[in-house]
């Protein structure tokens, strides 16, 4: 900083301390100016986006259930799963309600049967079966079989031919890994496509399937598990299923209309919060404008001293930037008691997952936001004090 810049910012200093009283008021006037849209933003950031993070977290929010069956080719699927708005898919042989019979260590158990693959959202994070000699199953599927991942699990398959003796076939599979009961609290068994449709398959009345495999004479695909990209997507997707000739029902109804309302909510609070820093930007106008007009005499006294027009107009920018930078720090002292009261507000009034916590806000955002508030500031300040270059200091002289 150069001698001059000293100065400037210790004579702004000195005549901020001299109108205290002034300068205190200012400070009020920017920080009322302040709160109303940083707390509308610590609702939107808190409250909305975590509203809407606590939709998209759960998967089966995603979910578009098929109703009914109808043959799909392997052209069908590849079609639906390029579409836009389809997240994830996976054919079924059949969207009924089908069982399949386990035996582990822990004895045998029934299981409901559905398919999965890489990529499947209920899974997350867990190795779903990608081959056919896998199965992943839930936690309570694991608990009555006695079985942990990379356990091994026996599937038993019985039918009754018309024409012959009861026939039994037995599957050796490898437990891939074990859905939590969060996620999904029922005895699921997930496997592959492939063998999920040789065990429909061998167990169809008249089947001369010899193994649990698909035959390959047809496609053996009568239905899908199908997601959407994101919760707000799955209201289109079922649609265009619809539109195909599906018949489908949306995993919750509420959901789309809490998306929805998410979304109004989002976008009157960022109008909200974009009204506030404009109103913002004029009070700082407004402020330096009246601090030119009051100090005219003053202005030219320190033209005298030697102070030019950009060295002034650095006067009264400095006086802005202590002025914004004071009401910034009060807003961020009053972050602490507004983040409370958007979790205690949320707590009492948004019932949706436990996990949801609100009151935490991402420290780049604020300090990107002081940066903007400061910015406006600053536009705004240079704006009212760029008439100082076009200033007759010397009437103002000479009335002095």
């Amino acid at each position: 900083m150069t001698a001059r810049a000293r100065t400037i910012l210790a004579w702004a200093l000195a005549d901020l301390a001299r109108d205290r009283v002034v300068s205190v008021m200012s400070v009020a006037l920017l920080l009322l100016l302040l709160v109303p849209p940083l707390f509308l933003a610590v609702i939107r950031v808190s409250i909305i986006e975590g509203w809407a993070a606590s939709l998209q977290a759960d998967p089966r929010n995603r979910e578009v259930i098929i109703v009914g069956e109808a043959p799909l080719t392997e052209e069908d699927l590849a079609r639906i799963a390029g579409w836009p708005e389809t997240g994830f898919l996976v054919p079924e042989p059949t969207t009924f309600v089908s069982s399949t019979r386990l035996v582990g260590p822990g004895g045998p158990a029934s299981l409901d049967m559905q398919t999965s693959a890489l990529g499947d959202p209920i899974l997350g994070g867990i190795s779903g079966p990608d081959d056919p000699d896998g199965v992943t199953l839930t936690h309570a599927a694991a608990k009555a079989l006695g079985v942990a991942t990379g356990d091994m699990v026996d599937l038993t398959l019985r039918r009754d031919p018309a024409n012959g003796p009861r026939e039994f076939l037995s599957v050796a599979l490898t437990v891939t890994g074990v859905v939590p009961p969060d996620i999904w609290p029922g005895q699921i068994a997930f496997l592959s496509p492939l063998r999920a449709a040789g065990v429909t398959e061998w167990l169809a009345p008249g089947s001369g399937l010899s193994s649990a495999m698909p035959s390959g004479s047809a496609s053996p695909w009568r239905s899908m598990r199908i997601y959407a990209t994101e919760v707000r997507s799955a209201p289109a997707l079922a649609a265009r299923l619809d539109a195909e000739g599906f018949d489908t029902r949306i995993a919750s109804e509420q959901v789309s209309r809490l998306v929805t309302l998410s979304d109004g909510l989002r976008d009157l609070m960022t109008l909200t919060v974009t009204a506030g820093l404009v109103g913002l930007a004029v009070a700082v106008w407004l402020l330096q404008m009246l601090a030119v007009a009051r100090r005219q005499a003053d202005i030219a006294l320190m033209a005298v001293a030697g102070l030019g027009p950009l060295s002034l107009i650095g006067f009264f920018m400095s006086q802005a930037i202590v002025l914004v930078c004071g009401a910034l720090a009060l807003a961020a002292f009053a972050l602490w008691p507004m983040t409370h009261f958007a979790a205690d507000f949320a707590n009492r009034f948004v019932v949706l997952q436990d996990a949801m916590i609100p009151g935490r806000l991402p420290v780049i955002g604020l300090v990107g936001a002081a940066a903007l508030i400061l910015l406006l500031a600053l536009t705004a300040g240079g704006t009212a004090t760029w008439r100082l270059r076009r200033m007759d200091l010397s009437k103002h002289l000479r009335a002095d």
